[in-house]
């Protein structure tokens, strides 16, 4: 806000001292008609001058005191000196250092043999002094700012406050500062809590992977995102074979024990920036976002493998496998576009696990699209 008002305030003297140069009605013997500009826009010149006036009114009222005091002060330091008169001395002194470098549109002008013409106002001493002054003393105004604010605020200090009011203040402050600590531990106890809450909520309670409502809520917002930032998506559902049978031979206990270890062999080739969720019994989802389709491919190849190495204490011959169906996007290829909704891209990858079943189970079955 300083700098912005200096500069408006050089900006409104600048603009004075040239209008002044040129304005034939200073003098009120030249016809403001002479000039046009000064004609046409005598309103704007003279919005100038009055916003001006404000700046150099302290200058201006220093003036008269000393005009006052001493008559002499005007005619000595301050001479009334009209533009053309001015430039007829600068032109003098261009003509005789012929070297000195200057725009000859320019030289030419203040050469000019009647600089009235061009110059017909008067130079203006006050606005001069007043830039002069601006600028010489705009360092200093900040500090000076501050020296005073600190001199107040430590004389309100010193007068406003006795040790008596201290020592109070200071035993408030201690007691707030108790209160902090307590509610700082209540505010961590409930983050905790609210933590637990948020993972029971999105929680598989079995497996303690994702849960089908995370996977629904979440899978949309990552479908979306890479639709819109044209990157890579890919989706693995699987199914534990003849799942119903094993509950049926050994129990749901035995189911329950196969779940957990599927879930933590899926777990465990889940890439980093992917999750893993139960999908309904024994069928889960896993979500790759940015991997290719051969990363997608890797991480179901590793479950393929890990799942039949399964051990369980119900009996140590029985076997697990498990079916997948992988789809796969590239949304920077117009055929994924032509993809509108997650719903649609999880029926693929549905479709590729029916498919594997129907093919004899045990196997990866594949749609890329794009």
């Amino acid at each position: 806000m300083k700098k912005f008002l200096l500069g408006i305030s050089t900006l409104l003297l600048t603009l004075r001292l040239i209008f002044l140069l040129g304005d034939p009605r200073v003098y009120g013997v030249r016809e403001a008609s002479s000039k046009p500009a000064f004609a046409a826009f005598g309103g704007v010149v003279d919005g100038v001058y009055m916003l001006s006036n404000i700046l150099v009114a302290p200058l201006n009222w220093l003036y008269d005191l000393l005009h006052a005091a001493i008559p002499s002060v005007h005619s000595a330091f301050f001479p009334s000196m009209e533009a053309a008169d001015a430039v007829r001395q600068i032109g003098k002194w261009l003509a005789s250092h012929p070297a000195f470098p200057c725009p000859e549109p320019l030289r030419a002008l203040l050469c000019s043999p009647d600089p009235a013409i061009h110059f017909p106002g008067v130079i203006d001493w006050l606005a001069l002094l007043t830039l002069a002054l601006l600028w010489a003393l705009s360092p200093a105004i900040e500090p000076a700012w501050r020296w005073i604010r600190n001199l107040f605020w430590n004389l309100f200090i010193e007068t406003s406050f006795t040790r008596k009011k201290k020592a109070l203040y200071q035993h408030a402050l201690q007691e707030r500062s108790s209160d902090l600590m307590k509610l700082n531990v209540e505010y961590r106890n409930l983050s905790k809590e609210a933590s637990v809450l948020k993972d029971t909520v999105i929680t598989d309670d079995l497996t303690q992977v994702f849960n089908k409502r995370y996977f629904l809520q979440k899978f949309h917002e990552t479908f979306d995102a890479a639709k819109t930032d044209q990157t890579l998506l890919g989706l693995i559902m699987m199914d534990i074979d003849h799942f119903k049978r094993l509950n049926d031979t050994y129990g749901h206990l035995v189911g329950d024990a196969a779940l957990k270890a599927i879930a933590a062999v899926a777990s465990g080739a889940t890439p980093s920036g992917c999750y893993l969720c139960r999908f309904g019994g024994e069928e889960f989802a896993m979500v790759l976002p940015g991997k290719t389709l051969e990363e997608t491919l890797g991480a179901a190849r590793k479950i393929k493998t890990g799942v039949p190495g399964l051990r369980f204490e119900a009996d140590v011959n029985l076997r697990v496998t498990i079916s997948q169906g992988v789809a796969h996007l590239d949304f920077s290829k117009p055929l994924a576009q032509t993809l509108a909704k997650a719903d649609q891209f999880i029926k693929l990858a549905d479709d590729e696990l029916y498919r594997a079943k129907l093919e004899g189970r045990d196997r990866i079955c594949v749609t890329p699209l794009g």
